[in-house]
């Protein structure tokens, strides 16, 4: 049981990423709030017909044996590595019939950037172009945003369950 045995299934579109000494992160619903990581060491060439899917195994070490057979895998496998991506919170981008946009905030004022979206992942998005590392922008209240209004920046609250 030291190293556990990961399977995944992942995707047909996706077939090209997975490489062998890949990582993989995962939770199992015993332990929800511990990422456990795994290396992968097979990729099946074959896809399965009815799923459509590739199968995917990982070795994850296992030291503490909290890892059992049969358990139920939430898992993570990277497709792509943006290095320098630029990344904002979801609620920050407001989608408009014709563009997307996010509010900027410049000397304290609000200024209207046009936005090309990227990837996506839980609760963020990435910025193509229009906005550049490390400027600030607005979530919440997008609605009633004007450009020049005054913005008086404070720290996003954390969730009360601390995700």
């Amino acid at each position: 049981m030291d190293p556990e045995r990961v399977v995944i299934e992942i995707p047909e579109r996706h077939a090209a990423q997975p490489r062998r000494g890949q990582g993989i992160e995962f939770t199992v619903a015993a332990y929800p709030e511990r990422v456990f990581r795994a290396e992968v060491d097979f990729i099946d060439p074959v896809v399965q017909d009815k799923t459509r899917t590739i199968v995917v195994k990982a070795r994850a070490p296992n030291p503490d044996q909290l890892l059992k057979p049969g358990m139920f895998v939430e898992a993570r496998l990277a497709v792509a590595t943006r290095v320098n991506a630029v990344v904002v919170p979801e609620d920050a981008v407001q989608p408009l019939r014709t563009a997307n946009v996010v509010w900027a905030v410049v000397d304290g004022k609000a200024s209207r950037r046009v936005v090309q979206l990227g990837a996506r992942a839980q609760g963020i998005v990435e910025i193509l172009s229009g906005v550049e590392a490390g400027e600030q922008v607005v979530v919440g209240g997008l609605e009633r945003m004007a450009e020049g209004m005054p913005v008086a920046p404070r720290p996003r609250a954390e969730p009360a369950d601390g995700q």
